[in-house]
């Protein structure tokens, strides 16, 4: 009886060994999937400004929307996106002029009719 309990044993332990392995092996190559997407996306998008979120929306709240944009763009350049403390779409912001006269000339960008009534010519 006990070679029987034994070997129930060992195969149970074998089982758990074995399981606990492929659960590290799975944990390893999500995360090496989630740090590969990482790095594909930021050579993709521009970098976040330098603010978190909550931090973020003080400013646009209180009306300094221009002074976020200039402390923004001159630590991380004039293209940068916004941390929002809401899922939404992505937020970009042009803090230099001659880019965002490109972008509001540009016939194949898709522009909301707002912008497009805040800003009717744009030379």
């Amino acid at each position: 009886m006990s070679t029987y309990n034994e070997s129930w044993m060992l195969r149970r332990e074998n089982a758990v060994f074995s399981s606990t392995l492929l659960v590290a092996a799975l944990l390893m190559v999500s995360i090496l999937f989630v740090l590969r997407k990482k790095k594909d996306v930021s050579c993709i998008y521009p970098p976040y400004a330098p603010f978190g979120s909550i931090d973020t929306m003080k400013m646009l709240s209180r009306g300094e929307s221009v002074s976020y944009a200039v402390q923004a763009a001159k630590q991380v350049g004039p293209v940068f996106r916004c941390r929002l403390p809401f899922p939404g779409p992505m937020v970009v912001v042009l803090a230099e002029l001659n880019a965002v006269r490109a972008v509001l000339n540009d016939k194949r960008s898709i522009k909301s009719k707002n912008i497009i009534m805040l800003f009717p010519s744009v030379q």
